[in-house]
């Protein structure tokens, strides 16, 4: 199903906001190594019309090289960085053009617009200019004549602007306001990697369960890289107020610290919850329906916001891109009914919209479940994407007084492989730029779970196609984005029941993004994850699955966690891998920025994972952004940090960095936000197998 969603900012591309060009044909010779791009193998020493790259790549090292100096200045906008001499192939056409080799020109591709021919222009300030036709540039094996895409020279020549930020390669800088690298681009590439098969999927490995003295229906990853897990008033049930009992996790010792917080006077079980941008994190709603707390890790302390001007629990949040926060839905509690949107504010606390109506959002659910854990999914139109679980979508716009726009149906009868229903309790990540996965769930409660699955991408337009099932129908599953862009869905029931461990899938299962398939892990969990379960991604690349039941003495109550060491974690004999190390990288970046990161040896690719919050299987809070790279040389890699945070969230991010088998990095943690400024001072997890 292709569904026309609103046009305008939306339609554009996600990193930049800007055009996307269409691909020219691809040229007959092969970029020499100097340009080296995720996933493609390029041979040195080519000849013909890809040599001029070769040669600027070795005269701008000789040139930067040398007494510490940098290259010159562009003649046409004096940029004092971010320069390459651009060399003509062999064989130029004119004795204009060899004048022009002479120069050191910028490689800056706002100035293709701006500025489109002058006398002294620098490599892309003229990309049609005529003076300049005996150049030819390669980008992604993809031969461009002319220049006639040329906003892509600069994914080519990243080695070139990062040796001239750098001062000639030899070191990692925390951060440079270089140029973009390709802002055209629609998503970064994934390395190419075999999919995953019985051998690799068996390596897979759960931990012993680790007692904990509560049942964690909600948590969060904090900017430590501990983990905040809470149950309700009381450690293994809910029902009263005024207090939570909550536990401070550390995987680094798999030991677990004991808190009851009084304090807010808040019963925080069945809330919204959101990190906020400065490492905070939000917990709105639930059993105390009005409530707001706020736990400040620097401080370590917990602290009562306002109240929300609509009592609420079993809502949804979702932060927004100016680190505001929205929360939808939620009749569990505080009422049913009218349970429409409104925003939270740092400055200005809880804001009404009224036009940010939940009318066409219901699902079959009864008068109090049918406005329940929404996904919610911020997106690069400034607006956020309403996929589900109920089949009409929809954007919502938080601008104003709010708005809702309707999408299309995820039943159209026009959606490729077949028509999806109601999926009540079912899961959607955001796993890629605009690209989402939705998983199982019933039509309303009380039924048997489906096993259907379904991409949804949302970066141009809106479209639904179904892909292979999963191998198990699954209800209250949660689903986990990995490093690598697959999906581990973790636990649920074949038949939807609250406070059972009846019907329990106890083996998780991975979905790879290229094959669009799913994978059994042998391994099995030795605890059940059902209703009121969560999971998490760690910063060492394993994955959290805690709790499930929360139903005072009953059987399903599971105060305990699991740690998951996917199959990348291993060799195909099942030993510990040999995982790359991120030496050193920026703790803070800014928006549009370029970025050094030293590694430990050669990786392939590198990708942002957002630190994560849930409850009762929904995590609004994950998403993950691949990265544009290129390796520099001596084992330096330059990474481009999008511009559009709709996409990239402002806050503390997990950046992983990932070898030719998928094998990835212990995580280094960013803090990303318009300014650069530290918003609070990651601190890297440890790792552990």
């Amino acid at each position: 199903m292709a569904i026309q969603g609103q046009k305008g900012a939306h339609g554009q591309n996600p990193f930049e906001g800007g055009r996307a060009n269409g691909a020219s044909k691809t040229g007959d010779s092969t970029p020499p190594k100097a340009l080296a791009y995720p996933g493609i193998r390029l041979p040195p020493g080519q000849a013909g019309p890809a040599r001029w790259a070769a040669e600027a790549s070795d005269a701008l090292k000789t040139l930067a090289a040398s007494s510490g100096k940098r290259p010159a200045r562009c003649q046409l906008c004096h940029a004092p960085e971010g320069v390459a001499a651009l060399k003509t192939s062999a064989g130029a056409v004119s004795k204009r053009n060899k004048a022009l080799n002479s120069r050191v020109y910028c490689a800056d591709p706002r100035l293709a617009v701006s500025k489109p021919c002058v006398r002294n222009p620098c490599g892309l300030c003229a990309p049609r200019c005529r003076h300049l036709q005996g150049l030819e540039l390669y980008a992604m094996n993809t031969k461009m004549n002319r220049w006639s895409h040329g906003s892509l020279l600069a994914a080519t020549c990243v080695a070139l602007l990062s040796l001239t930020a750098c001062g000639g390669g030899g070191g990692s800088e925390a951060e440079e306001p270089a140029a973009a690298l390709d802002p055209d681009l629609r998503r970064a590439p994934t390395a190419a990697r075999s999919p995953l098969n019985a051998q690799t999927a068996a390596t897979a490995r759960w931990s012993a369960p680790t007692s904990l003295s509560l049942v964690p229906s909600s948590g969060s990853v904090l900017p430590n890289g501990k983990v905040l897990l809470w149950s309700a008033d009381t450690p293994m049930g809910f029902g009263g107020s005024g207090r939570t009992y909550t536990t401070l996790f550390d995987p680094a010792t798999n030991s677990a610290s004991d808190r009851l917080v009084q304090e807010t006077g808040h019963a925080m079980f069945c809330t919204g919850t959101t990190l906020l941008p400065d490492g905070r994190l939000l917990v709105n709603g639930g059993s105390d329906s009005a409530a707001t707390s706020i736990y400040d890790l620097s401080s370590n302390s917990w602290t009562r916001g306002g109240n929300m001007n609509i009592p609420r629990g079993y809502q949804s949040n979702t932060l927004l891109q100016d680190g505001s926060v929205l929360t939808f839905g939620g009749s569990w509690s505080g009422g049913t009914g009218n349970k429409h949107g409104e925003v939270w504010s740092s400055g200005s606390g809880w804001r009404n919209l009224s036009g940010l109506r939940i009318d066409s959002t219901l699902t079959p659910d009864g008068p109090w479940g049918g406005d329940s854990h929404y996904w919610l999914v911020p997106a690069g139109n400034g607006k956020v994407l309403h996929p589900g679980p109920g089949v009409r979508m929809h954007w919502l716009d938080t601008s104003g007084s709010g708005a809702i726009t309707y999408i299309g149906d995820r039943t159209d009868p026009s959606v490729q492989n077949g028509a999806d229903g109601p999926s009540v309790a079912g899961s959607f990540v955001m796993y890629d730029v605009g690209r989402g996965l939705k998983t199982g769930g019933v039509h309303k409660l009380g039924q048997a779970a489906r096993s259907n699955a379904y991409v949804i991408e949302f970066d141009k337009g809106v479209s639904v196609r179904k892909v292979a099932d999963m191998a198990f129908q699954r209800v209250y599953q949660n689903s986990v984005v990995l490093p690598d862009g697959r999906v581990v869905l973790i636990g649920g029931q074949t038949f939807e029941a609250q406070f059972t461990d009846r019907d329990s899938v106890m083996s998780a299962e991975i979905w790879d993004p290229t094959t669009e398939t799913f994978t059994t892990l042998p391994a099995a969990m030795s605890v059940p994850r059902n209703y009121h379960s969560i999971a998490m991604l760690m910063p060492d690349g394993r994955v959290m699955a805690a709790g499930g039941g929360l139903c005072g003495g009953c059987s399903a109550n599971h105060a305990d966690l699991q740690m998951l060491s996917p199959p990348y974690l291993f060799n195909a004999d099942g030993s510990p891998a040999q995982r790359p190390v991120i030496n050193t990288a920026p703790s803070t970046v800014r928006y549009g920025s370029v970025v050094n990161v030293a590694m430990s040896g050669p990786v392939t690719d590198f990708a942002l994972v957002r630190m994560s919050s849930t409850t009762h299987t929904i995590n609004n809070d994950q998403r993950r952004i691949p990265l544009l790279s290129a390796d520099i040389g001596n084992n330096i890699y330059s990474l481009q940090i999008p511009s559009n945070p709709g996409w990239l969230l402002p806050g503390v991010w997990m950046l992983f960095a990932m070898d030719a088998k998928g094998v990835p990095s212990v995580a280094k943690l960013v803090s990303i936000s318009a300014d650069g400024l530290p918003l609070i001072q990651p601190v890297p997890s440890h790792h552990h197998l």
